[in-house]
């Protein structure tokens, strides 16, 4: 059972297909490998240095103060701060490995217990607590539902097909050029006068395409060359064989019958051969 296609363009494309597959798989292995481990240690050091210093001015600012301050963070551009008991409806986060091992570093750095949920929006709620009260820290960054990585794998399938079918056109006018070749070479082995190949598309099918033309050239020079010699061959030997055979003509009275007989049937046969040069060499 054959694994690959018979055919050079459907080979092409599955193995450029494999490649690309293969080099996407490698890119996500290397980006999981040694991207994500240091991205989710800075996203930590820098969602832990924000709640302390937001636990630490909501601790300190009196009860103007503060809530000036809760105003003023719920414009902010990075992240919105709001007390846990003001009503916002949120849900419960789905807990993955990923998740597990953020909120982990955070407890470590605040030595507190950090709660994660699903506010409005999708967006990713950090719970802390500041003295007595616990609050929300909302990072104005929507955290997405493990839904969308189906559509984030589609766009990787679009993107695989696109590069499919980009690079089996490519191929295409390559292996069209090859089978233009194959045709020709068909029509010589056949016996039959090919059309000159044009010599355009890439070097190595020009290279190709010129030697095939200068192949072909070679061969109608030599069939031409052989030819010209059996023609002339037929042609020099004609004149003294007919001179031979009236010769014998003339002697048939006074040489042996079936000896002068002989050598007429003998000359006749060799005008016969002749005849079929001149005939090859006409076609």
């Amino acid at each position: 059972m054959k694994l690959l296609p018979s055919r050079l363009l459907p080979r092409l494309a599955l193995m450029i297909a494999l490649l690309i597959i293969f080099t996407q798989v490698a890119w996500f292995a290397i980006v999981q490998i040694f991207w994500f481990p240091h991205a989710r240690t800075n996203r930590a050091d820098f969602l832990a240095k924000e709640i302390r210093l937001a636990a630490l001015s909501l601790i300190h600012l009196g009860p103007d103060a503060r809530t000036r301050y809760l105003r003023i963070s719920g414009s902010g551009r990075l992240f919105r701060i709001i007390p846990a008991h003001t009503g916002v409806k949120d849900h419960p986060l789905v807990e993955n490995s990923r998740l597990n091992s953020l909120r982990s570093a955070l407890d470590r750095s605040l030595n507190q217990k950090i709660i994660l949920a699903r506010g409005v929006e999708h967006h990713l709620w950090f719970g802390f607590r500041a003295g007595a009260h616990r609050y929300w820290l909302i990072p104005n960054v929507r955290h997405p539902r493990p839904l969308l990585n189906l559509y984030r794998l589609l766009w990787i399938i679009l993107g695989i097909l696109a590069s499919v079918v980009g690079a089996s056109l490519i191929l295409f006018r390559s292996n069209r050029r090859l089978e233009a070749v194959l045709h020709a070479a068909r029509d010589v082995g056949q016996g039959r006068k090919p059309h000159r190949l044009e010599e355009r598309g890439p070097q190595e099918i020009v290279d190709l395409s010129r030697g095939f033309n200068q192949m072909v050239l070679n061969l109608e020079k030599i069939a031409d060359d052989r030819r010209v010699m059996l023609a002339g061959i037929s042609h020099d030997l004609r004149t003294p064989l007919t001179r031979i055979r009236l010769g014998l003509e003339l002697l048939t009275r006074q040489a042996e019958p079936r000896l002068t007989e002989g050598l007429i049937q003998d000359l006749e046969e060799i005008n016969s051969i002749l005849n079929q040069f001149l005939d090859y060499a006409r076609d």
